[in-house]
């Protein structure tokens, strides 16, 4: 998985750093790939350190050890990278990890899941109904965002608000609709609009 993360995101010139623990498949990384492979423990202070992730937009902790990925993004999280994401493969875990204060958690065996049973019921795969280029995206409504009307969100061109999701409520992403603690906004955006959209509800320039 790490792999092809650091492919698909060099693909949209992203500057990556890989962190892999076998010196072996270290070296045969550094081979392939045209990027950073630092060989060390990811749960490693100093490797983290090392790894520039206090002035990383974003931590993958994709490991394949689920509570090595917890520690290493909590770790991470705490260094200063912006925004953290944890792979899990144990679904019982996830409580765990948000309790932690890990919003951006992924469970692979659940999504696949999911789209079995979508393609089951005849459903089109995501890709197919979005279209290549365009992804669903889920943002936690914290910091700037927080008491904010929906009419006062500045969003970037290709991207556009589909729902505000509240507890067990999705919600019609009206003008006048207030933002609260606890809400999340559906965005469909374009993959290259991403950085931009995060940008903004961030409050950057």
């Amino acid at each position: 998985m790490g792999k092809l993360l650091a492919e698909r995101l060099q693909e949209s010139k992203a500057e990556v750093t890989l962190i892999e623990s076998n010196a072996e498949r270290a070296q045969s990384l550094a081979e392939e790939l045209d990027c950073a492979v630092l060989h060390g423990d990811a749960t490693s202070l100093n490797v983290l350190r090392d790894a520039d992730c206090a002035n990383a937009d974003l931590f993958i902790a994709a490991t394949g050890d689920d509570r090595s990925n917890i520690l290493s993004a909590l770790l991470a999280k705490q260094l200063g990278a912006k925004r953290v994401v944890v792979v899990l493969e144990d679904p019982s875990l996830e409580d765990v990890a948000r309790g932690l204060g890990l919003e951006n958690v992924v469970i692979p065996t659940r999504l696949a899941v999911n789209e079995v049973l979508a393609i089951a019921r005849g459903a089109s795969r995501p890709s197919e109904v979005l279209g290549e280029g365009l992804t669903l995206v889920r943002v936690p409504v914290k910091g700037l965002l927080l008491n904010a009307s929906v009419s006062s969100l500045k969003l970037p061109e290709g991207a556009i608000l589909c729902a505000v999701i509240r507890g067990d409520k999705t919600l019609q992403p009206l003008q006048d609709l207030k933002l609260e603690e606890g809400d999340e906004l559906l965005f469909l955006v374009k993959e290259e609009k991403l950085p931009s959209l995060r940008k903004v509800l961030e409050g950057g320039d």
